[in-house]
């Protein structure tokens, strides 16, 4: 069997490096860059499944309509679709989550789910990243490739949340203490704008 795994965080890698090491059946493909994601290099490999364990960028048309992509999605969807899900969850007082395995479709987040598993949301951000790469190779990339399941579609209430932005990072004086707390851990990120206070002149 061929799957592709593209990735670019060092904690996806790590996670990556141990599932070749347990699973010599399977050919693993590493795409590590956008550049690298292109529809020629797919058709030579003809993987079964294009896993996305953390990718940042648009996924091309002419990609997901003729392979099987799979992206993972830390909230119970169609609750939560868009950028920052894991801050948003947290900032609104939410301590455990789902990640959603689902096949990419022309719209965000939108597209039919394979699976579900259950993700803790408490600890440190980058902590909760590590976790959910765990689950993604150690439970759910091992689950659809056994299993082959057949998709559904995304059932219940739709939200959908904006990226957040370096400025909604700021600690303010009227923020109880376990927010602030939530502010600072959420995230601890590589890579993420982090919390930060103002103070007269300084930042």
């Amino acid at each position: 069997m061929n799957i592709v795994v593209a990735a670019v965080k060092s904690w996806t890698l790590k996670y990556v490096d141990k599932f070749i090491a347990e699973h010599k059946d399977i050919n693993v493909h590493l795409v590590l860059s956008k550049d690298d994601l292109t529809a020629e290099y797919l058709n030579k490999i003809k993987p079964q499944y294009v896993f996305f364990p953390h990718w940042s960028w648009y996924i091309p048309r002419e990609i997901f309509e003729n392979f099987t992509c799979v992206v993972f999605h830390p909230t119970d969807l169609p609750f939560g679709r868009g950028g920052t899900p894991i801050q948003h969850l947290i900032a609104n007082g939410h301590t455990e989550t789902v990640i959603s395995a689902i096949k990419v479709c022309a719209d965000l987040d939108a597209g039919d789910v394979f699976y579900k598993y259950p993700l803790s949301l408490l600890s440190g951000g980058e902590e909760i990243m590590i976790r959910m790469q765990r689950i993604i190779f150690e439970e759910m990339i091992p689950y659809i490739i056994a299993n082959n399941p057949v998709t559904v579609p995304q059932k219940g209430a739709i939200t959908v949340n904006k990226r957040r932005t370096p400025d909604m990072s700021e600690l303010t004086p009227s923020m109880a203490l376990e927010q602030i707390f939530d502010y600072i851990r959420m995230l601890d990120i590589d890579g993420y704008p982090h919390a930060f206070m103002k103070f007269g002149k300084y930042q």
